[in-house]
């Protein structure tokens, strides 16, 4: 799959599943210098040196963050395991901002995302496809069924996968892929 700068993705799934390791095989087909990535754990993207790497302390500095990659405009942005500091009652003028106009000014993205159901609707609302790994509660299969505008079963098959297979749904289409099982 080919990541595109005028995208924005969201790669959810269960830990300990491939999402990370899906994300960072993609980056690293992105010159290194247009990656702004916050990198939540602090470890996740340590290989990407050139990289625009943040960590935070404080929720404040998250707002920094994108503002930074806001200005600079022309990017591609990763925000890990977003749906701990993106959320709905959470919003600040600033996360409002970069997710309403970000694409007017080419930043590509990918939200990293354990649940998509704790992610603002307007978040949800531009995301171009979702790169699922193994899901297995109800509430999850729900929201993405949900989400996606599909009938109740049609995401069922999350339970089933296995460590590293992933399913694309692609919003732009209405349409449902196979990944490539990452390795």
């Amino acid at each position: 799959m080919l990541i595109r700068q005028d995208k924005w993705y969201c790669c959810t799934g269960k830990a300990g599943y491939g999402k990370t390791y899906w994300i960072k095989a993609h980056l690293r087909k992105i010159p290194q210098d247009l990656l702004w990535i916050l990198d939540y754990n602090g470890n996740d993207y340590t290989e990407f040196k050139k990289a625009h790497r943040f960590t935070f302390k404080v929720p404040e500095e998250i707002d920094d963050f994108l503002s930074l990659a806001y200005r600079q405009g022309d990017c591609f942005v990763v925000l890990g395991d977003c749906d701990s500091y993106i959320r709905k009652n959470e919003m600040s003028m600033t996360k409002k901002m970069f997710v309403n106009t970000a694409r007017n000014r080419r930043i590509g993205a990918i939200f990293d995302a354990k649940r998509v159901f704790n992610l603002p609707p307007d978040v949800r609302g531009r995301i171009n496809q979702a790169i699922i790994f193994r899901k297995t509660e109800i509430k999850d299969i729900v929201a993405h069924e949900e989400w996606a505008g599909e009938s109740r079963g049609y995401f069922d098959v999350l339970r089933n996968l296995q460590i590293g297979e992933n399913l694309i749904y692609d919003f732009d289409t209405s349409r449902l892929f196979r990944g490539v099982k990452v390795k």
